[in-house]
């Protein structure tokens, strides 16, 4: 389990995962950090990391988190996925989507 601060000096952070996920796949790494950045979250993801928490989170919540993560899970610190949520459903409301319906075959809506 390493827990990973984003802001460490030297080799990225997310090249560090990178270069531990690629020689130990099963190490679980969570990112540690100060940072409330959708960018950082999804590159963390994408990099292979069990979760991303926030500095100012709980002691509570970064048990949870380790936890989570060594046992397979993923965890996201609330603030995080809250506005993960927000951005979903702001991108559902501007987003041209077509009905269910419309969608079928006209043999399908003969069947229906």
């Amino acid at each position: 389990m390493i827990l990973m601060d984003i802001g460490m000096s030297g080799l990225s952070s997310f090249e560090a995962t990178r270069q531990v996920k690629k020689a130990r796949p099963e190490t679980k790494v969570l990112f540690l950090t100060m940072y409330d950045d959708e960018d950082y979250l999804v590159e963390g993801m994408e990099v292979g990391a069990s979760g991303y928490v926030l500095k100012d989170s709980p002691s509570a919540q970064l048990v949870a988190a380790v936890r989570d993560a060594f046992r397979g899970g993923s965890y996201l610190s609330p603030r995080m996925l809250s506005q993960l949520v927000h951005d979903f459903r702001s991108r559902i409301k501007t987003a041209n989507r077509m009905p269910r319906f419309a969608t079928l075959t006209s043999r399908e809506r003969e069947v229906l």
